[in-house]
């Protein structure tokens, strides 16, 4: 893991260090995900939607998980 000391402003914002912005994908203008985790803050990188959809594409695949379809989705919860 790496560490790099950054200076938060008056305004509580920090600047993400270029090759970290560059390592992760974070390009000017695109969103990050901030959450904290145990003691510490996380920053990731926001999935745009394609890139969303194409990890769910792939999961059954990666994970082995059964993924019904939208249709028998659909009659399951019409039975209901």
């Amino acid at each position: 893991m790496t560490y790099v000391t950054v200076h938060v402003n008056e305004k509580g914002q920090v600047v993400i260090p270029k090759f970290l912005r560059e390592a992760y994908g974070i390009e000017p203008n695109s969103e990050v995900l901030i959450g904290e985790k145990e003691d510490s803050l996380v920053i990731e990188r926001k999935l745009s939607v394609k890139e969303f959809a194409s990890a769910l594409d792939s999961f059954p695949k990666r994970t082995g998980v059964k993924v019904d379809s939208d249709a028998d989705y659909a009659e399951e919860m019409e039975s209901r």
